[in-house]
């Protein structure tokens, strides 16, 4: 699969009419460009136990455990409910 980090990106960029996302995160019925996201398209190769990606943000100020993004899954000791 291909895979790149993008650290910086021009005006013209991101008002382009073909972006589908970030980092695959959308939905592959919302996708401009009718692309397969990155978490569904490494889950149906067996390399994510899920079709899920999840996020955690420390809500209190700590460099050292900043957050958590998680793929493939939630980790369910970062939240109740």
């Amino acid at each position: 699969m291909r895979f790149m980090e993008v650290v910086h990106v021009s005006e013209h960029f991101t008002r382009a009419s073909f972006l589908s996302g970030v980092f695959g995160l959308g939905f592959e019925w919302a996708s401009k460009s009718g692309i397969t996201p990155f978490v569904s398209k490494a889950h149906k190769r067996g390399l994510l136990a899920e079709d899920k990606i999840s996020f955690w943000f420390n809500k209190h100020f700590d460099p050292l455990n900043a957050g958590q993004v998680m793929l493939g899954g939630v980790n369910t000791g970062r939240f109740k409910g």
